[in-house]
């Protein structure tokens, strides 16, 4: 009884954990909580798209025979899509009428088949339960807002979940789970009421175990009857020590078993070393120390994959080597040949035909140069600054770049070729052939805010309407086209590679964002966290 009772807090404790994990989720709690989402649709729709993201994963991950999860807000802003719904569809059902009335945080519930596909209905869903479902609900809330802003519930499969725990609970078993809140039973229907107050009944006793935590009991209905108490104290005694002797001699046998069984794969596995980790071992029987062999010789394959890749690698490594050293020579022939045009041109009255020929040379440079992943803020400035000197060649003496950013920040690392592709873009797309503006003006600012680094690029181009602004921002997190059958250059691929690359070096701590009016120009913003480590 202890041991089926530990095993559905271990189960439940599970469900628990994740549905606290989820209501803390920062990206939920500030999506449901703002009262301003019909302002921000782009932004309500990201978030509440990550969220469902991360839900789906957790839910499809855990094993935890959750079968779906559900929203329920009290913001009217936020559309009844995918599985957000409001409050009011809950007020009708008896459990969340228990829910309020108890004013809990946590709860779990089991519904009938009936009850649930009631449940169901009040979501919306035209269906009906298959069976039983057990509903783990979680207020919504945080410290920092008042009240709570909704309910999460986690929908579980009651027949997956709790017929899991062990094999007594199930139909004609003689067990049962009883939930208290509910007063509804899981398992085998019981013959008769148990009084939980008291024990004893005239007949008969019986055994249960109840929860500390959870509103669960489980019940054994078989019957200790009150004339086993009547057995002489001596025939009691007699009785312990023959099933003491009997169970002694069942535990040496088990345990000379399992020792010859553990010496037998011990023996295998020092053979399989001796021979170069060549052949396995044998498995004959399904139980525990079958398993052993079973994972060993998964570490064995896992072993002899690792070793194939490394002898792949080296392989690689070695080819990649011979072909650096065979073309060595042509970054050293294009430097030269782009010095000799420099010089031509200089000598042909165009110095700023040469000026941009020489910072074409240092962005090709910077380029080449495999200095790995990391380069720091001064030398992603500095290669701005010679991307500008070269569009200066296009645009004369109407495009300039101001940089304001602190000392102290010059040294931070941070990905390479960060920069560049968000400064093209702003010449590209903010100062066409036909634009007449006259002074174009591309500003980078770099700041450091809690812990975090924020690159701020700004042109006072010819800005983007709304609605392109969105397909731009779309385009940035999912790498579609901003228009069917535009051209490479137009879809942005640049900013959705700078996100992508981002997400992958730092994370959910980064961001790519982009605001724009038309007319008043465009600002782009990437957020990393500070580190001070540079691979």
């Amino acid at each position: 009884m202890s041991q089926i009772a530990d095993n559905v807090d271990t189960s439940f404790m599970a469900v628990e954990d994740l549905s606290n994990s989820l209501t803390y989720r920062n990206s939920l709690v500030s999506l449901i909580s703002r009262s301003d989402l019909n302002e921000y649709p782009v932004w309500a729709k990201h978030s509440s798209e990550e969220f469902m993201i991360n839900l789906k994963y957790s839910l499809k991950y855990q094993n935890l025979s959750i079968t779906d999860a559900a929203i329920f807000t009290n913001n009217p802003d936020i559309p009844e899509t995918g599985n957000f719904y409001t409050r009011d569809r809950l007020y009708a059902l008896p459990f969340y009428q228990d829910f309020r009335r108890q004013n809990k945080n946590y709860d779990i519930y089991f519904l009938s088949k009936e009850a649930a596909s009631e449940y169901f209905r009040q979501k919306g869903e035209d269906k009906d339960a298959k069976g039983a479902v057990l509903l783990f609900v979680r207020k919504i809330q945080q410290a920092y807002y008042s009240g709570y802003q909704g309910v999460l519930i986690l929908e579980v499969n009651a027949d997956k979940f709790l017929a899991s725990f062990s094999p007594y609970i199930k139909k004609n078993s003689g067990y049962y789970i009883l939930f208290k809140n509910t007063k509804d039973t899981y398992g085998c229907l019981p013959t008769s009421k148990v009084n939980f107050t008291n024990r004893s009944s005239k007949e008969s006793d019986f055994l249960f175990e109840e929860s500390e935590k959870y509103p669960v009991i489980v019940v054994s209905q078989i019957a200790l009857h009150r004339k086993i108490y009547l057995v002489p104290a001596f025939r009691m005694s007699l009785l312990l020590i023959l099933m003491t002797v009997i169970q002694l001699f069942v535990v040496w046998g088990m345990i000379k078993y399992i020792f010859k069984k553990i010496n037998m794969q011990i023996t295998e596995m020092d053979k399989i070393v001796m021979h170069d980790f060549s052949g396995r071992i044998s498995i004959t029987a399904s139980n525990e120390l079958s398993l052993v062999g079973q994972r060993y010789n998964l570490l064995l394959d896992k072993i002899d994959t690792l070793i194939n890749d490394i002898v792949q690698k080296e392989t690689d490594i070695k080819n990649a080597q011979i072909k650096a050293l065979q073309y060595q020579i042509n970054p050293h022939f294009i430097y030269n040949v782009l010095s000799i045009f420099a010089g031509n041109a200089e000598q042909s009255g165009n110095p700023l035909l040469s000026e941009s020929i020489s910072y074409f040379g240092h962005l090709l440079r910077y380029t080449i140069r495999d200095t790995g992943l990391y380069s720091t803020v001064e030398e992603e400035l500095e290669n701005a600054k010679a991307l500008i000197k070269v569009y200066t060649l296009h645009f004369t003496d109407s495009l300039r770049l101001n940089i304001e950013v602190k000392e102290e920040v010059l040294k931070q690392p941070l990905i390479k070729f960060l920069l560049q592709p968000i400064i093209e873009n702003s010449i590209i797309h903010a100062y066409p052939r036909e634009y007449a503006g006259g002074d174009m003006q591309i500003n980078i600012s770099v700041e450091v805010f809690d812990k975090k680094m924020i690159i701020t690029i700004a042109d006072n181009g010819i800005g983007m309407e709304t609605e392109h602004l969105c397909k731009v921002r779309e385009n940035i997190i999912h790498g579609a086209e901003v228009e069917p059958g535009a051209k490479s250059d137009s879809s942005f691929i640049g900013l959705h590679n700078i996100y992508k690359r981002l997400k992958l070096v730092y994370g959910e701590n980064s961001n790519l964002e982009i605001i724009s009016f038309k007319g008043k120009g465009t600002v782009v913003s990437a957020t990393l966290p500070l580190t001070n480590e540079r691979e």
